[in-house]
């Protein structure tokens, strides 16, 4: 093997095996390879980018030039032999594109590792950074409400219930939410009915935040706040996804038993998947306290 290796450096195979075997069928091979050992070995980002520099060091800082140095040897002394000029020009433009080639799949091969990380980068702040907030209002020395606001994403309920279970004087749950996982606001809805708390909404809860809200023990709407209603659709969002969410028919029917359950008349239940999924009904204050789905416009 050393002996071949000196040998093509020095200009001693054949021109043809030199070319076609040495010079382009290892870069070929290189540039299949390389990428695909790189991209299946690492999974940390930090250590791909290492991996490929280190890569193209060996690659394309000692191989090439081994590569480029042997034929250019090896063309000089055949035009020597035989003054072939068209041959010798052919594969001295090969080389030149070959050169070109390099430095264009070693900028991309640099370029990928570097896009690698910033992926695995956003997709660690959109795992570590919900896409809610929780927070516990003091409104007297024995009373406290729980405020979440935002999308009811994956996992809200498994922190909702670890806060529940920290603060013991929770008695009260105010809503302020555009809908997320309808699993999560399933979830909600249980848990509140679990522990007996209150639902308010001042704003707005739509969606599965609706589902949430309906599982207050007692549930009040403000003056100007909205409950709104809509088909469930498949949700394909960076959150959703994490989770199967394969027949929304199915998903309805889960939560219309869980509305049955909580005192909701059968006309308005009728109504509350009406609506397609880009599009929202609220009902009125009169429809809601008339069906059962609040207790009072206010606390």
């Amino acid at each position: 093997m050393i002996k071949f290796v000196i040998n093509y450096w020095n200009g001693k195979l054949a021109i043809g095996s030199s070319f076609w075997l040495v010079f382009l069928g290892l870069i070929i091979l290189l540039s299949v390879v390389e990428p695909l050992f790189l991209n299946t070995i690492f999974d940390d980002p930090k250590q791909r980018i290492n991996a490929t520099f280190v890569s193209l060091g060996i690659t394309r800082l000692l191989v090439f030039p081994w590569q480029l140095v042997g034929l250019i040897r090896v063309v000089d002394r055949e035009f020597i032999k035989s003054s072939n000029t068209i041959k010798t020009r052919l594969i001295q433009s090969a080389m030149i594109l070959s050169v070109l080639f390099t430095f264009s799949y070693s900028l991309e091969l640099i370029q990928d590792a570097y896009s690698y990380k910033n992926k695995t980068e956003r997709s660690e702040i959109i795992t570590e950074q919900p896409a809610y907030t929780l927070s516990i209002n003091q409104q007297s020395q024995q009373l406290q409400q729980l405020q979440i606001k935002g999308d009811l994403d994956i996992g809200i309920t498994k922190a909702v219930s670890a806060l529940i279970k920290e603060n013991k004087n929770i008695t009260s749950v105010l809503l302020e939410s555009d809908g997320g996982h309808i699993y999560e606001g399933r979830g909600l809805s249980k848990l509140f009915t679990q522990h007996e708390l209150d639902t308010i909404v001042e704003k707005q809860c739509s969606s599965a935040c609706a589902s949430a809200f309906i599982g207050g023990k007692k549930r009040y709407l403000g003056k100007n706040a909205k409950l709104g209603f809509h088909q469930y659709k498949l949700d394909y969002s960076a959150h959703k996804k994490l989770v199967p969410f394969h027949k929304p028919e199915e998903e309805q029917v889960r939560d219309l038993e869980l509305f049955k359950s909580r005192g909701i008349t059968t006309v308005f239940l009728d109504k509350v998947f009406a609506k397609k999924p880009d599009q929202m009904w609220f009902p009125s204050h009169t429809e809601l306290l008339e069906a059962k789905v609040i207790h009072s416009t206010s606390p």
